[in-house]
């Protein structure tokens, strides 16, 4: 079985903003995640 994940641009960068730091410490995240079953592309559709 194939998975992938998608999420939009703008929660992308708030992740990297919050886990790539400046002061060269870690990040950490938790992201909830669920499942569909869509068997085309929901973007192209």
């Amino acid at each position: 079985m194939r998975y992938t994940l998608t999420i939009r641009e703008s929660h992308r960068d708030a992740l990297e903003s919050m886990l790539l730091r400046d002061d060269g410490r870690e990040g950490a995240a938790y992201m909830l995640c669920g499942t569909a079953r869509i068997r085309e592309d929901p973007w192209s559709g």
